[in-house]
């Protein structure tokens, strides 16, 4: 995906990298990407070639589930992707939130926790929202945490924002400004 808005343009790159339970790809009908890593490698790469000026940001569903700790497998992918150009690297699975870090200067979220759902384990019931703002040409990354309220998310305040961040802090590189 392509968007543009007062001259800044962003690529959007999504790919759901692990099976799907209860999924069938119908050709010919709406579904969801499930590029490999290596297709998105080579997309990327491909894309940057010939839009060196756009801001590339993928979105991987993977990880493993209630993990807080990105595999190595992550890691490795991750730096794969920065490599082929990736700018950013929003991550999204395992219900949890994981750790941060940048690679080569480029922020890498490796799991954004959940946004609506109904577990019970109280870890599940956090996450954050990343928001990237670009101009000329310089990407600049934040982020929002909440708290799921009966399956609702609910930004946090005050001290308890304070603690979630710290708690986030804890988990990762020196975090994003």
């Amino acid at each position: 995906m392509l968007v543009e808005k007062n001259g800044v343009r962003a690529a959007i790159f999504a790919s759901v990298t692990l099976p799907l339970e209860s999924w069938m790809y119908l050709e010919d009908q709406p579904g969801m990407c499930q590029a490999t890593i290596e297709d998105l490698i080579k997309s990327i790469a491909s894309f940057r070639e010939k839009e060196p000026a756009t801001t590339i940001i993928v979105t991987l569903h993977w990880g493993v589930e209630y993990r807080i700790v990105p595999s190595a497998t992550q890691r490795q992918q991750a730096k794969a992707l920065v490599r082929a150009g990736a700018d950013a690297i929003v991550g999204h699975h395992p219900h949890v939130i994981q750790s941060f870090e940048r690679i080569d200067g480029k922020p890498v979220f490796y799991s954004v926790g959940n946004l609506i759902f109904d577990s019970r384990d109280p870890a599940t019931h956090k996450g954050i929202l990343v928001r990237f703002r670009i101009s000329a040409g310089e990407l600049k990354s934040d982020f929002i945490p909440y708290t799921l309220e009966n399956g609702c998310p609910v930004l946090l305040k005050g001290e308890r924002k304070n603690k979630a961040i710290e708690d986030f802090q804890n988990i990762s590189d020196p975090l994003p400004r």
